[in-house]
């Protein structure tokens, strides 16, 4: 994916695209940072100050303060001034009175965020992509049955990258349904094989499976 750095013009925003922003949450300074905390609302900045680490506070801040300088822009609207509101499982949907609402999404990994925003329900993860000894137990465990035969059948060489791929395009999906890890795992199939172009398989039983779903892959 290669990323440009623009101003956010509001213009782009328009039915059947997604705009991606990305952020880097380590790189902003004192005064940045201070400008960021300010569009936060107080049970915003209540989170913030209970995270034990100040590495935590500051990219909550950074990643929060952006998601609302982004979200301002395109409707045109005081950062400070939205509300959030919250689905069962904690998905955040904009508080505000709209013919067409603007439906978001964020994932953040270590020092990057992530932020998808279009005009129907959406979901985006993002992973930093380092060895995990668990990696095959996850694997058996969270994978379908036709994800783990898939898994199992590519090369070895490669089966760290089709593990995060498979692990960011059902996490994307779960995060899309609104119902997070209360879908099981195992109960949709995604494809494995980071060669190939991404899709959904087949959907089973889940809150999202009537919806005519489009899944991306990328590289930051």
């Amino acid at each position: 994916m290669d990323l440009v750095r623009r101003p956010m013009d509001a213009s782009l925003l328009e039915e059947g695209k997604i705009l991606i922003w990305t952020t880097a949450l380590d790189s902003v300074g004192d005064v940045r940072l201070g400008q960021l905390a300010s569009l936060l609302s107080p049970d915003e900045n209540q989170r913030a100050i209970r995270l034990r680490f100040e590495r935590d506070r500051r990219r909550f801040i950074v990643c929060r303060g952006v998601l609302r300088e982004i979200l301002g822009t395109y409707l045109e609207m005081d950062p400070a001034k939205l509300v959030f509101s919250y689905g069962p499982q904690g998905k955040p949907y904009l508080k505000i009175p709209n013919e067409r609402p603007l439906h978001f999404n964020v994932a953040h990994s270590l020092g990057w965020a992530i932020y998808a925003l279009g005009f129907g329900e959406i979901g985006v993860d993002l992973e930093l992509m380092r060895p995990i000894p668990e990696m095959q137990a996850l694997v058996d465990q969270c994978f379908s049955a036709g994800e783990v035969s898939a898994f199992y059948s590519i090369p070895a060489a490669l089966r760290l990258r089709a593990f995060f791929s498979c692990w960011t395009r059902k996490e994307a999906y779960v995060k899309a349904c609104g119902d997070g890890l209360s879908i099981p795992l195992d109960q949709f199939d995604v494809s494995v094989d980071p060669g190939l172009p991404p899709r959904l398989v087949s959907v089973r039983g889940t809150p999202g499976a009537h919806l005519p779903w489009t899944l991306f892959s990328f590289d930051l």
